[in-house]
């Protein structure tokens, strides 16, 4: 579960932040996110990929699958998890809270 709230912080990081399209518009995008752990989320065509490695560029963990959002809700089903085979099949639904920034 760690994973996953990893890749929702990733994805609302990105949104709130103004580098994913606005409201109502597709997702497709790739980011990038360094620190202890690295992580790179790529979303493209409604499917997502999220991999993260060491600061020694070592495999951590690679999940993905269908990503869709209607409204103000984000859908994850999982597709595939290296670390976590028990959560395939799985949806995750997320309420996004939209705010206007100036």
């Amino acid at each position: 579960m760690k994973n996953l709230r990893t890749i929702s912080l990733i994805l609302f990081s990105a949104i709130l932040f103004g580098h994913a399209p606005a409201f109502g518009q597709d997702l497709n995008g790739a980011w990038q996110m360094k620190g202890n752990d690295n992580h790179l989320l790529l979303i493209q065509d409604g499917y997502f990929s999220w991999t993260e490695t060491n600061n020694n560029n070592e495999f951590v963990n690679t999940i993905g699958g269908v990503v869709n959002q209607r409204g103000n809700q984000l859908n994850l089903i999982i597709q595939f998890n290296a670390d976590d085979g028990s959560i395939v099949g799985e949806s995750f639904l997320h309420h996004i809270l939209w705010m206007e920034m100036n």
